[in-house]
């Protein structure tokens, strides 16, 4: 079978599961992880990371929710995207 030109990825599911996203686009690409690169990205992965827990605002950026909400809103059923910006990784 022909892969598709355009491989989808929910960003919750990158947040969630990264090593997994990885192995998802290397085979999306017809490219093979290797196990020191899968090794790596683990102990990567596993190393505290500082996160800076901070909250955004759309506003901030001069976004209204509702506005973004009504322009996606075709994309975002099409390929069943929820909200992920709203009250999500601290943006709000």
């Amino acid at each position: 079978a022909r892969p598709k030109p355009i491989l989808h990825m929910h960003y919750r599911d990158v947040v969630s599961r990264p090593l997994e996203a990885v192995r998802q686009l290397y085979d999306h690409c017809g490219l093979s992880l290797s196990a020191e690169a899968e090794r790596r990205m683990s102990a990567f992965l596993a190393r505290p990371h500082r996160r800076t827990g901070g909250r955004y605002s759309l506003a901030e950026f001069g976004l209204d929710a509702e506005a973004l909400r009504n322009r996606f809103a075709r994309y975002m059923s099409s390929f069943s995207i929820g909200q992920e910006w709203l009250g999500s990784h601290g943006v709000t």
